[in-house]
């Protein structure tokens, strides 16, 4: 069985929410993380999000993109931020939180998901 797993994308002003890896400054991601035994999927990727950012999220009213990486079920979400007040964040536990564009993302140079990234944004016709 695969281990489900959420990413956020998060459009702002053109470009979209990144986090790197924790141990390479280097290589960005949109947020998100492994979905805990029990718990659904958008209750992960608000869990995720606001553990990597600070950020409260609101999922927006469309399906997710899932795909296979590897052992992963991945499912992407089109967010947006909430209303809710940013919170501190222990930033030994993240990366660097970067607003990224599209190509940076799509790059297999500055990501390791350059590919799923790609079906994403097709899938959100971004």
């Amino acid at each position: 069985m695969k281990i489900k797993a959420v990413c956020a994308l998060l459009p702002v002003m053109g470009m979209y929410l990144s986090v790197s890896r924790k141990n390479d400054h280097s290589l960005f991601g949109m947020a998100g993380g492994k979905v805990d035994d029990g718990e659904s999927l958008i209750d992960a990727l608000k869990r995720e999000v606001l553990e990597e950012t600070g950020l409260h999220i609101k999922v927006e009213d469309c399906e997710p993109f899932k795909d296979d990486i590897s052992q992963f079920e991945v499912y992407c979400f089109k967010v947006i931020l909430d209303d809710k007040e940013h919170e501190k964040i222990d930033e030994k536990e993240t990366g660097l939180i970067k607003l990224l564009t599209k190509d940076v993302l799509i790059n297999p140079k500055y990501s390791p998901f350059s590919d799923y990234n790609i079906k994403a944004f097709e899938f959100f016709n971004l």
